[in-house]
């Protein structure tokens, strides 16, 4: 299964991840590389962030969340410099069909990432 981000109106979608469902309830996220670049002292626009705490890759019907916070980004505006923690995005996940949606939701990332600099999880 494909993982992308679609923007709103007619641009076109990004694909991001594969994502590959196990028989029981687990998952395997793959990032492609292809999409994301490495910038010296910049981010662009939106990058991926690592979830700093313990969690498996249990999902249910009902629950998504592991998944959710795999997907965690942080995003900036183009006239901005250097990352903003406060500036994170949640995607809100629910099945459609055979198909997993997402919605983005602004979320602060100060607390995540603080833990994650100090290198506990």
């Amino acid at each position: 299964m494909r993982v992308s981000l679609e923007p709103p109106g007619d641009g076109e979608a990004v694909v991001i991840a594969n994502l590959e469902l196990a028989e029981v309830d687990g998952y395997q996220l793959e990032f492609r590389d292809a999409p994301f670049t490495s910038h010296f002292l910049s981010m662009r626009l939106q990058c991926r962030s690592d979830y700093p705490y313990k969690k498996d890759t249990h999902i249910s019907a009902d629950d998504l969340g592991n998944l959710e916070y795999d997907l965690l980004s942080l995003v900036k505006q183009t006239d901005e410099f250097g990352v903003d923690f406060w500036n994170g995005r949640y995607y809100r996940l629910r099945w459609d069909g055979q198909a997993i949606v997402g919605t983005a939701v602004a979320v602060d990332m100060n607390l995540p990432a603080s833990k994650a600099r100090a290198g506990r999880g």
